[in-house]
């Protein structure tokens, strides 16, 4: 449903002024942020409905974006350098991307000084926050909440939200087989269902076994 969502709104031309990427660790919004980043500047992709892969927008929309590991870089006076940066216009390509990570790492004040400019972002920026932080219902952070809860909720609202769940274990296995044949790697599917059982429906961690299995047992 993601999938279909952030497809039709780019071929609508209804791409949201910020995203929001909620769920577990693993789960692809990073992934899904970067590969958004590309579709959106992708000459061909509203025809195709596929990254073309060969186009100068998906050549350089990585290079253009800027990702931000809110968990080293939570301050306002991080945030302040990044919204001064916004202001000039991407060399490469259409849209540039802003892909914070851990956004609920952010301070008060770095969320608020955020909040004007995800309302109103310059025609070429487009945010995405990440986060694996569940989101309480409004009623609770008021009641309850900090002052970041409340900061965090209040930029939350201005964002389109999806939320990411673990990946099933039968496309984790695929994706795993995927891997070693494209890879020539020979390992029996026993091993990798033991891999899929340890991996919590995160797809990531499942390639981090499945890097370390093949490391210990080289061919």
């Amino acid at each position: 449903p993601i999938v279909r969502v952030l497809t039709n709104a780019i071929k609508s031309d209804r791409v949201a002024n910020a995203y929001l990427f909620r769920g577990t660790k693993g789960s692809g919004k990073t992934s899904t942020a970067r590969i958004l980043c590309k579709a959106v500047n992708c000459h061909r992709f509203k025809a195709l409905g596929d990254l073309c892969g060969e186009c100068e927008g998906c050549l350089n929309a990585l290079n253009e974006a800027v990702e931000i590991d809110a968990a080293s870089n939570r301050g306002v006076d991080d945030v302040e350098e990044l919204i001064e940066q916004l202001k000039y216009l991407p060399k490469l390509v259409d849209v540039k991307f802003i892909i914070i990570d851990e956004a609920h790492q952010l301070t008060t004040t770095a969320l608020n000084a955020l909040l004007k400019v995800v309302e109103e972002p310059p025609r070429h920026i487009r945010f995405i926050f990440c986060t694996t932080k569940e989101l309480p219902s409004a009623a609770s952070v008021e009641r309850s909440g900090t002052l970041t809860d409340k900061a965090f909720m209040t930029l939350s609202s201005r964002c389109q939200i999806f939320r990411f769940t673990k990946i099933v274990d039968e496309g984790i296995l695929d994706k795993l087989k995927f891997i070693c044949n494209r890879e020539s790697i020979n390992v029996n599917e026993e091993t990798l269902l033991s891999i899929v059982g340890r991996s919590s429906g995160s797809l990531r961690d499942a390639e981090n076994l499945l890097d370390s299995v093949f490391s210990f047992g080289g061919e």
